[in-house]
């Protein structure tokens, strides 16, 4: 057992997390009264080491995938699971969140429902297994490599606006991504400095990503 089920009292399971669009495979399984909730196709920080926490509120449950890993410059596609046993027979929600590294912010990815009808014979529910697969980059970073030194962007982090500065005199794609993989800048230019407003962009990280000849460079940023 990696950890005990704990119990959400006072707060309710609706007054955190910030909700976004994800392309998230969220499903359940279940076999008696142990139940395995998954989260699959969840697009997230290449570096994710996820540690699994597991509330009840009710017959509602809280899933917090909590990223322990290193921040990368990518993102990559993950398949999730936590299994939990003990489970009292009845309908049950569960709504799925996770963090960033460093992050104060909780986001949240959608619902699961599932039924649990034996009668379990245990007063302790528990989580019995949490699994992370390998991972595979997708967006614009599956070509090419890492290219960091390329690229330079000033202020970082900024509020309004960012310099972005490349070494390149060809016509090359500029995009910026969030965290979820979607796009908010994409446009060619030839110049070598760039001046991007950002003010509209939510307090968080983003991704840079410049395709030139066939290879492509990134960076990241903060936005406060």
């Amino acid at each position: 057992m990696k950890t005990l089920m704990t119990f959400l009292a006072l707060i309710p399971p609706l007054a955190f997390g910030q909700s976004k669009d994800f392309t998230d495979v969220l499903s359940a399984e279940v076999h008696g009264d142990t139940v395995t909730i998954m989260d699959n196709a969840a697009n997230r920080n290449c570096g994710a080491r996820y540690e699994t926490e597991i509330l009840q509120f009710a017959d509602t449950l809280i899933w917090i995938q909590h990223d322990t890993g290193a921040t990368a410059n990518c993102m990559c596609t993950y398949d999730l699971s936590a299994t939990v046993d003990s489970i009292a027979p009845g309908h049950y929600t569960t709504k799925v969140y996770f963090t960033l590294p460093g992050s104060l912010e909780i986001f949240f990815v959608g619902t699961i429902s599932f039924d649990i009808t034996k009668q379990t014979t245990s007063s302790s529910t528990k989580l019995i297994d949490q699994g992370q697969s390998a991972c595979y980059e997708v967006g614009i970073g599956e070509i090419g490599k890492d290219g960091d030194n390329s690229i330079q962007v000033y202020p970082n982090p900024a509020s309004a606006f960012i310099t972005l500065i490349t070494y390149s005199i060809s016509d090359k794609l500029i995009r910026i991504f969030d965290i979820q993989n979607r796009t908010l800048l994409d446009f060619y230019s030839e110049n070598n400095t760039n001046v991007l407003d950002i003010s509209s962009f939510r307090s968080g990280i983003y991704f840079i990503a410049i395709k030139d000849n066939n290879s492509i460079s990134r960076k990241k940023f903060c936005k406060y």
